[in-house]
């Protein structure tokens, strides 16, 4: 009988639980692309690791600090997503000014970062 009743309690438990977990969204088949920063799936900034600037908004191009609060030294150009990808586009100023890629991939609910400077 207690081999019973903890049978039908461990099968209660993992029932909800199961509930509970959100299923993994499927990557989309199609490719989208992304013009501004704030248009990008969440979490997919944070992944790239260091902070980056929208597009037209203050960002520190040059290696020189100034008086004031932190900008980020990136500024975001563009980005396209094909399936679980996701190349961003972005500006690296300093005295050594580039323009880079980063791609990100998808991985259950959340971004790694793949392939990038």
């Amino acid at each position: 009988m207690r081999k019973t009743a903890s049978l039908i309690l461990l099968a209660a438990m993992t029932a909800s639980i199961r509930a509970d977990a959100k299923p993994e969204a499927p990557c989309p088949r199609f490719a989208r692309f992304y013009p501004r920063l704030a248009d990008l799936p969440a979490g997919a900034a944070a992944a790239l690791g260091f902070p980056i600037a929208e597009r037209g908004a203050p960002w520190n191009a040059t290696d020189v600090v100034r008086p004031g609060p932190m900008l980020p030294f990136a500024r975001f150009i563009s980005a396209q997503g094909r399936g679980c990808l996701l190349t961003i586009s972005y500006e690296h100023g300093g005295i050594a000014h580039s323009f880079e890629r980063a791609t990100l991939e998808r991985r259950g609910r959340g971004w790694a970062r793949v392939q990038g400077p």
